[in-house]
């Protein structure tokens, strides 16, 4: 187990069954994000919560992609630096082992979010099978010191796949009693064009006429108009 005392952050390697601390972290200010103040506050609030032992929620984020979910979950994160809040990364395929790394880290003396980037499921995971009941329903309740916070492009984690109506009823109320034991759910959609513009304008620290334009034409090749699609056109822009 890695000393949690030497690291903010550390992202957990299913091969060697063991954590690597991490040194160089990617976590933007708040001052970088737009549209996503009440966001914001909610998380900063649950996650003050729990590091005070008040009552706190598991935190689902999803929705249409580069619209600052994970921007969102790793600035908040960076205000807690300091605190002792620690961040424990894992990743779909680490779920397998997800009840031994909740036994070794309910042991520790810190305030431990699991945050899982990106995910999603069919419904026939056994993964996702391994989750729900560890979140909410086995034998054992979640020790305290343990919240999740999971990031997602589909609205209820779980992929649409269903045949037929049976399928579907089945495949509802799988995709539902996962999604329910989050206690935040918070949604997020595309931009319009004026919120695209105005990230393009944050990267650049200004705008005009003709670099909305080239803004425009870029995302339309991209097929997307989204804060990852404004940063690439930003960093574009500069170099050429």
């Amino acid at each position: 187990m890695i000393n949690l005392s030497q690291f903010f952050a550390a992202s957990y390697r299913k091969k060697t069954n063991s954590y690597k601390g991490i040194t160089r972290l990617d976590f933007p200010s708040k001052k970088d994000l737009l549209f996503l103040d009440d966001e914001f506050d909610i998380l900063k609030d649950n996650l003050n919560n729990f590091i005070s032992n008040k009552f706190f929620h598991h935190c689902l984020l999803a929705g249409a992609k580069g619209c600052g979910k994970t921007s969102l979950i790793k600035a908040v994160f960076k205000e807690f630096i300091g605190t002792k809040l620690r961040v424990i990364e894992l990743f779909k395929d680490d779920l397998s082992e997800l009840r031994y790394i909740l036994d070794e880290l309910e042991q520790e003396n810190y305030k431990i979010v699991i945050f899982i980037d990106d995910i999603s499921f069919n419904t026939h995971d056994s993964d996702y099978k391994n989750l729900k009941p560890l979140l909410e329903g086995g034998l054992e309740s979640l020790s305290n010191n343990i919240l999740f916070i999971l990031s997602s492009n589909y609205k209820n984690l779980v992929k649409h796949t269903h045949n037929n109506d049976a399928d579907f009823i089945d495949e509802a109320d799988e995709r539902f009693a996962l999604k329910e034991r989050f206690g935040i759910w918070l949604y997020f959609y595309p931009f319009t064009q004026e919120q695209y513009l105005k990230i393009v304008q944050l990267y650049l620290g200004y705008i005009d006429e003709n670099i909305k334009k080239k803004a425009l034409e870029f995302s339309n090749t991209k097929g997307s108009r989204d804060g990852r699609i404004a940063r690439q056109f930003a960093l574009s822009y500069k170099i050429y």
